[in-house]
């Protein structure tokens, strides 16, 4: 009898320690949007992640933008030097930008996380030609 009774209140403690687990999911703070503020800090920290590696492709990107903006150009070679100086100059701010994100993603500044640079990254706004 005493292992039936023994039994009972285990199996009685173990519900009632897991009905916690299936309460609804309650915000500490209402007037705070906790799950708004846990994508906006994510997704700054995401974006200065990617940025702080992915700064070197500005390089390509815009030496290709170059060329295929100088279409009046009979040697495309000529224009490879300022493509790839612009994709310096970008990649420098890029990176630039990534480290900002990455030092103030859980600060709300700017307003809403706004990139610093747009596109948001590299692989943004190229054609595929």
């Amino acid at each position: 009898m005493n292992k039936v009774l023994l039994t009972a209140c285990v199996c009685a403690l173990t519900v009632s320690i897991a009905l916690p687990a299936f309460a609804e999911k309650e915000p500490v703070d209402p007037d705070r949007k906790v799950d708004s503020e846990l994508a906006r800090v994510h997704g700054k920290f995401k974006r200065g992640a990617i940025n702080l590696v992915s700064f070197p492709l500005e390089i390509p990107k815009q030496t290709k933008l170059v060329v295929d903006e100088g279409k009046n150009v009979p040697h495309k070679l000529v224009l490879i030097v300022p493509g790839v100086l612009k994709g310096v100059g970008y990649g420098i701010v890029r990176g630039v930008s990534g480290l900002w994100d990455l030092a103030t993603f859980n600060v709300n500044y700017p307003k809403d996380s706004q990139p610093l640079l747009k596109p948001d990254y590299v692989w943004e706004g190229m054609d595929s030609d």
